[in-house]
């Protein structure tokens, strides 16, 4: 997949979106499909490619017979939508909470929220992405699931938190880095959650003191705060 991404990106740095679409048509598995497409869509300017990506994309959303792929697809959707500035993203992000609110299964209804929003954070809807990461999580810990599918799920949860969190260059990323925390420690993964505690501690010393902070862990020499925090200095 990776080597034949970079093949389709190669086709579109030359212009040659014909060749692009047509091998990310034949990826096989679904959803990477989708996500071949959805970088096509973002790659291209021109609204007669746009839609016939986009058509591509909901025909492959209408093969997929589970409403949790479906709704974790729709969700890309919204996302691609959202990041190529068409506000149509949204109806497909309401279209993905209706099919993750139908599931009837409490572990695979919350990884549908937890898929709602990862690609809501992608898409910089940074409160909406929050809030469902936290019905995700609180609909399995109150849950009477088994507590090694609990485990397993959270610890899953936990990590596209942080997935999320890293790719936030806002302070917004500080109360997910706190809430992925939260979760390793639940799940006794202490290490992990200090490290993350001490990234959203960091955030908030960026927030309350600009960029006198960076000045601060240069003079002692701790380069790699200095250039975390660098991303969450305001403009």
């Amino acid at each position: 997949m990776i080597f034949m991404m970079e093949d389709i990106s190669d086709f579109m740095e030359r212009g040659d979106f014909g060749s692009a679409l047509d091998l990310a048509l034949r990826i096989k598995e679904p959803f990477p499909r989708l996500e071949a497409l959805s970088y096509i869509y973002l790659y291209v300017k021109e609204a007669k490619y746009m839609e016939a990506v986009l058509g591509r994309m909901l025909e492959t959303v209408d093969s997929l017979k589970e409403s949790l792929e479906k709704a974790r697809a729709l969700a890309l959707i919204g996302y691609t939508l959202l990041a190529s500035g068409d506000s149509k993203g949204d109806y497909f992000f309401k279209k993905a909470y209706q099919l993750v609110k139908s599931i009837d299964s409490t572990l695979w209804r919350a990884d549908g929220y937890g898929y709602l929003a990862y690609y809501m954070a992608l898409s910089g809807k940074y409160s909406d992405a929050f809030y469902y990461y936290n019905v995700s999580y609180e609909s399995v810990v109150s849950s009477s699931e088994p507590y090694s599918k609990v485990l397993s799920f959270l610890y899953s949860l936990a990590q596209r938190i942080v997935e999320s969190a890293d790719k936030i260059r806002s302070p917004d990323a500080r109360e997910f880095y706190e809430l992925a925390a939260e979760i390793y420690e639940n799940i006794r993964r202490n290490l992990i959650a200090r490290e993350l505690r001490k990234k959203a501690s960091l955030i908030e010393a960026a927030t309350q003191m600009g960029s006198k902070v960076v000045s601060d862990f240069l003079e002692r020499r701790d380069l790699e705060s200095a250039v975390f925090v660098i991303k969450y200095l305001s403009e």
